[in-house]
């Protein structure tokens, strides 16, 4: 049974309005409030990534055990009014290099919000107690932005983000730290099986927008009622409750995976065969 648990929120928005529509507070609002009302040693803690074509907003809130402190973070009105001010500000700094481009965007704006978490003051799991560590990512926003334009000639020496998100799938994994991505409309099921392999290596789960009121409600009450870790909650439920009414599709991600493996089997078939003939004298 778990004594105690600090949740991380992380929010990465791409799009051009405001942070998320409300109901992305309500189904945050619906995880935590079940376990407070259970007097469940937690904390919380949130980051808000706003990215435009041009620039990108991090606003960080570290842990705390104040729930009247977490909503108010919380607060769309508060969190786009911050972000907003501070937009307000870097227009203010650039207006004196109008006449240049200036492009802040991160290479790998995802890569650096899931390392965010990182930076948060977690608690150490101990030998008295039993403590699980959470991160949620909340994005609407692809890991590369070959997934929008694949026809597109890149260059094959520049870093793909997507290559990251192993490295950092497998450091939360060390961590002890149980990654859950929820995605948050169309544009994120183009890569949703990428983002469901990053998050199951950790214990986690990729869940869409639509279904995640409704599982993650199960997996709080199997965590309060069962006294299993959420990583343990996740895998008791049915492949089916992640997949309804999106594009989702849990049983692909293995088929994938097999139809990778057997293009690596291929090529490397093909190494050996060029690296033979290379090796044949010429006469």
């Amino acid at each position: 049974m778990i004594d105690s648990l600090d949740i991380a929120f992380l929010l990465a928005d791409k799009s051009t309005t405001n942070l998320f529509p409300s109901v992305v507070t309500h189904l945050i609002s619906s995880i935590i409030s079940p376990l407070i009302e259970n007097d469940y040693d937690i904390r919380l803690a949130l980051n808000t990534y706003k990215s435009t074509e041009n620039s990108s907003i991090a606003i960080t809130h570290p842990f705390t055990k104040s729930i009247h402190l977490f909503k108010d973070y919380l607060s769309m009105d508060k969190i786009n009014a911050r972000q907003e001010n501070i937009q307000l500000k870097k227009m203010s700094i650039c207006k004196t290099l109008m006449f240049f481009r200036m492009k802040i965007l991160s290479i790998n704006i995802l890569g650096d919000i899931l390392r965010s978490a990182f930076r948060f003051e977690w608690r150490p799991t101990s030998s008295d107690c039993f403590h699980e560590n959470v991160v949620f990512l909340i994005t609407d926003d692809v890991p590369c932005r070959e997934f929008l334009n694949p026809s597109k000639a890149h260059d094959p020496d520049a870093p793909c983000a997507c290559d990251q998100l192993e490295k950092i799938s497998n450091d939360f994994l060390d961590g002890n730290f149980t990654l859950i991505v929820i995605g948050v409309g169309e544009l994120v099921s183009i890569c949703d099986s990428l983002y469901a392999d990053t998050a199951r290596n950790t214990g986690g789960e990729y869940i869409p927008l639509t279904n995640a009121a409704r599982v993650l409600h199960t997996v709080v009450e199997s965590v309060i009622s069962q006294g299993y870790t959420v990583s343990q909650s996740l895998r008791h439920i049915k492949e089916e409750e992640y997949e309804k009414n999106s594009s989702f599709c849990c049983s692909r991600l293995s088929k994938r995976n097999q139809c990778e493996m057997k293009h690596c089997q291929v090529m490397a078939h093909k190494g050996v065969w060029l690296l033979n003939r290379c090796r044949q004298p010429s006469y």
